[in-house]
């Protein structure tokens, strides 16, 4: 299995994720480090026999930093989670949304107590100063493309999600402008491709996670028309193939593997951050 190394930029989204949180960073890692162990299944069928071979995570693999938001949220819900037989309608659980944007993960009350921390926390600074050099390195790179390897469109689905979130978290931490305007060129560029891969869905909940972090996140920045594309992109090219996997019980839906998380977590997230069509 591919051990991935620690880099600090990753190390310092850790820490401000868990710190908007109440989590101590150490948290993050050790969530990461169970998520990332888990071993691969034998394949059950022609889409998962497909993906076999699994490639290293490339070297600011989102995946890694989003771990730590996963672990939070999943010890949030142990302690509300409903009986059996006393499960919530889906109405119920839209209506304890809160109305305003942004909702997703970190709140504006959050990021100015983490503004704060910033400049009273020396770790919290030097954490802080990795995440603002990865953003600068988002920004050189090159923008989201379709692009497929084998049988995925993982890697450029990996890369937005990084970028969307690296740059849409520094742009609400210090009002860069550059981070916000690369951010939703990169969800518009995605937004236009013909599909997210859905037959590799891995792809596909990528995609969607890093479309409805930004769409929330930077829902106040954009025009009614990049609101609307992008939130169509989401619906229709995540969630509407999700939906078809779902009616005809596919294997990851209630697999006990990473698929579970990421496909069943890429769907989730939508319905809190994007009002749907």
């Amino acid at each position: 299995m591919h051990v991935r190394r620690r880099g600090a930029d990753t190390a310092g989204r850790d820490a401000l994720v868990c710190g908007c949180m109440s989590l101590p960073p150490e948290l993050g890692y050790l969530s990461r480090r169970k998520l990332r162990d888990v071993s691969a299944p034998k394949p059950r069928d022609a889409e998962h026999r497909a993906d076999r071979w699994f490639p290293p995570c490339p070297k600011d693999s989102p995946a890694m930093t989003l771990a730590p938001i996963f672990f939070a949220l999943t010890v949030a819900a142990a302690t509300t989670a409903a009986t059996p037989g006393n499960v919530p309608s889906p109405e119920a659980v839209l209506k304890t949304l809160r109305r305003e944007h942004p909702r997703l993960l970190a709140t504006n009350a959050d990021l100015a107590r983490l503004k704060k921390q910033i400049v009273s926390d020396p770790a919290t600074a030097r954490y802080y100063s990795a995440v603002k050099q990865h953003a600068e390195r988002c920004l050189r790179n090159r923008p989201v493309e379709y692009k497929i390897i084998g049988p995925r469109l993982l890697n450029e689905s990996r890369k937005c999600l990084d970028h969307v979130f690296t740059l849409a978290t520094v742009y609400r931490i210090d009002g860069d402008k550059r981070c916000r305007d690369r951010a939703i060129a990169e969800m518009l560029t995605a937004a236009g491709f013909k599909d997210w891969n859905p037959s590799h869905f891995l792809d596909t909940a990528e995609m969607t996670n890093a479309l409805a972090i930004g769409y929330d996140w930077l829902y106040h920045d954009m025009t009614p028309e990049q609101r609307k594309t992008i939130r169509e992109a989401i619906v229709f090219k995540g969630l509407r193939e999700g939906e078809k996997i779902y009616a005809r019980g596919g294997w990851w839906a209630k697999c006990t593997h990473n698929w579970n998380q990421v496909c069943n977590g890429g769907m989730t997230v939508v319905p809190s951050s994007a009002e749907l069509l």
